[in-house]
């Protein structure tokens, strides 16, 4: 999942190609010139960032909350709660044998 705008990307983009080359005079050049812009862009980006795992926490108690509400058979929720890692946060799910040796 990629939660970055176009913004954030392009910072870091140009970043990351300046702090490749130090070497070079020109990348000190560009960081003096630059380095107002760029301290209020991460400025910018850190106030509007969110903590993953804060969000993580939301969404898993309000599904958790809205299945005590409305009951699913088994599978289909633990296939709601296997989208939510996998597509809404990015993480791998478990295999089904994982999990059981886990338990």
């Amino acid at each position: 999942m990629r939660v970055m705008d176009q913004f954030t990307q392009d910072l870091i983009d140009s970043l990351t190609g300046l702090l490749r080359q130090p070497h070079l005079p020109e990348t000190l050049t560009a960081l003096q010139i630059c380095a107002p812009v760029l301290i209020s862009n991460l400025q910018a980006v850190k106030s509007r960032a969110v903590d993953r795992r804060e969000i993580e926490a939301q969404l898993d108690t309000a599904l958790k909350d809205w299945l005590a509400k409305h009951p699913q058979p088994d599978e289909a929720q633990q296939a709601l709660l296997d989208v939510l890692h996998r597509e809404v946060l990015g993480r791998q799910v478990e295999e089904p044998d994982a999990r059981e040796a886990s338990a």
